[in-house]
Order: C-alpha cells, then sequence, then structure tokens
C-alpha cells in the first residue's frame, strides 16, 4: 500500500507548520555584518597573497607530475636503447 500526501507551502508556512522560529532577521543582520566587516577590510587585502595561496600547491605540484613523466619517460627511451640489438639495425638497413 502506498500513499501519497502532498502539501503547498511556502518555505515560511513549511517552517512555522514545523514550529521552527522565524531567524530571517537574525540572517538580515548577520549578513549585514558580515558585508560591513568585508567593505571595511578589503583595502587591506592582498589579492596576488591570496591567488596565490591557493593555487602555489596546485602549480607546484602539476611541475613536479611533469619532472617525474619527463624522467620516466627518459628512463623508458634508455632502457628501450640499451636493449636494442645492433644486428637488428644492421639487418633492417
Amino acid at each position: 500500500m502506498k500513499i501519497r500526501v502532498e502539501f503547498e507551502l511556502t518555505p515560511e508556512e513549511f517552517r512555522q507548520s514545523l514550529g521552527l522560529p522565524n531567524i530571517s532577521g537574525l540572517q538580515d543582520e548577520a549578513l549585514s555584518m558580515l558585508k560591513d566587516r568585508i567593505g571595511n577590510d578589503i583595502d587591506q587585502i592582498d589579492v596576488n597573497k591570496v591567488v596565490g595561496s591557493w593555487f602555489s600547491h596546485g602549480i607546484e605540484a602539476s611541475r613536479k607530475v611533469q619532472e617525474l613523466v619527463a624522467s620516466a619517460a627518459s628512463a623508458i627511451l634508455a632502457r628501450e636503447m640499451e636493449d636494442r640489438d645492433p644486428a637488428d639495425e644492421d639487418d633492417k638497413a
């Protein structure tokens, strides 16, 4: 047996039906305080420093991966060159 019940409620009506408090005033005040704080501190923020801190590890990590791949490729090519039989190259010529 399946029972399906649908309610058409606004978020405010749903919140009230559950007995939850209306904290929209508190949210508005907190958001206003945050905006004021960001507005006051925006002149002191060094954007290059912030962005650099976000990406410095990523750039360094990608550089390390490139070095690892290059060294692996070099080792594979060197091993292939050592494993080649000079007689095989004479037969191809």
